[in-house]
């Protein structure tokens, strides 16, 4: 279950400091079935469930700013905020890796992950919030039909990016062609792995 409090406070030191990027237009991080809808009436779902295969690019929905990437919210698993323009937020959670490091600037439409089913997840699927300041907002709100997604299918083409698994350590592709990969639970006191340097 989503520790609200433990993200509020990720949220709050997310918010804190660096000017925002660019007015945001969102785009779908990836493309698949929702599976669960926006809902502030408990049990609260303060994102949407997308199911993709192992593996999917996740992209960012618009150009910001990366403030948090790790693991530390319970049962959200590899977990990745982009600050946009006007203080809303994008989460991007339950991923298999994460390709880019605190305080990137990224692009509409830039891979910034993979999809995977760490944390409290069975399935393959991004949990994708938006958030303006601490307040969740449907992410329906803000993004087209996904036939209208500038960016079509977000297949996994081979072309992956070294990425890191806060569970597991550095990752490098073919990795996601494991037939059942799943993340190991955190390991208490394990040390934390270095995010390998981008390509150009």
């Amino acid at each position: 279950a989503l520790k609200t409090l433990q993200l509020l406070l990720i949220l709050a030191a997310a918010l804190a400091g660096s000017p925002a990027v660019a007015q945001p237009v969102l785009d779908w991080p990836v493309l698949g079935k929702v599976v669960s809808e926006f809902a502030l009436d408990p049990p609260d779902r303060m994102g949407i469930d997308i199911l993709a295969p192992l593996g999917t690019p996740i992209r960012a929905s618009a150009d910001g700013q990366v403030v948090y990437v790790g693991n530390q919210v319970r049962g959200q698993g590899n977990m990745l905020l982009i600050r946009h323009a006007d203080g809303l937020l994008t989460a991007y959670t339950t991923a298999s890796c994460i390709a880019v490091r605190m305080d990137n600037i990224v692009q509409q439409g830039q891979i910034v992950g993979y999809v995977g089913n760490t944390g409290n997840r069975d399935e393959t699927a991004l949990h994708f919030e938006v958030r303006q300041g601490m307040k969740a907002l449907n992410p329906r709100g803000f993004l087209p039909s996904q036939a209208a997604s500038r960016y079509g299918p977000h297949r996994l083409d081979g072309a992956v990016l070294p990425c890191i698994d806060f569970f597991d350590g550095v990752k490098d592709p073919p990795y996601f062609q494991k037939a059942k990969y799943r993340s190991r639970p955190a390991r208490t006191g394990a040390a934390r792995p270095q995010m390998p340097t981008q390509p150009a």
